[in-house]
Formats: structure tokens, C-alpha cells, sequence
């Protein structure tokens, strides 16, 4: 079932042990908007595009790889099977 648009933003974490770029899309590919690092608290405000989570981050809206973003209890986040 697609999730109803009004979605509430999910608190997250960046899980990576290192610093990640923040992207302007959904792709390795596209420039770095800004390097977040490891512990930073996302709220994830769509669905996993091309392995991408739409986030927001200090105030800025972009991408980040899936694999870096976990919910803020610790646990991966459901996209990163």
C-alpha cells in the first residue's frame, strides 16, 4: 500500500561511521549540498529512490545513501535490507 502523502517525517540518525554527504539527488553522481557527520539527527521525508532516502538535515533538504541512515532507537532503517 503506497503511504498517504501527509506522511509525518521520521526521526533518524546518520549510522555511518564516518562523515556522508548530503547530495542534491538520488545518485553518487550529483554535487554534495553537505558533509554530515556520523550521530547527525535526519528526519526521512520520502520513499528510497535508486538507494537514496530523501532527508532533511540542519535545515537543508537532500539525499542520502540508505545504508548510512538509521532510525534515531538504533535499529537499521527498514530500506536498508
Amino acid at each position: 500500500a503506497m503511504a498517504p502523502a501527509a506522511v509525518p517525517a521520521t526521526g533518524a540518525v546518520v549510522t555511518a561511521p564516518a562523515e556522508v554527504n548530503l547530495r542534491t539527488g538520488p545518485s553518487a553522481d550529483d554535487p554534495v549540498l553537505a558533509v554530515l557527520p556520523p550521530g547527525s539527527p535526519v528526519s526521512i521525508d520520502g520513499d528510497p529512490v535508486n538507494g537514496f532516502l530523501p532527508v532533511t538535515a540542519n535545515g537543508a533538504s537532500g539525499w542520502l545513501a540508505a545504508e548510512l541512515v538509521g532510525d534515531a532507537g538504533g535499529g537499521a532503517a527498514p530500506a536498508a535490507a
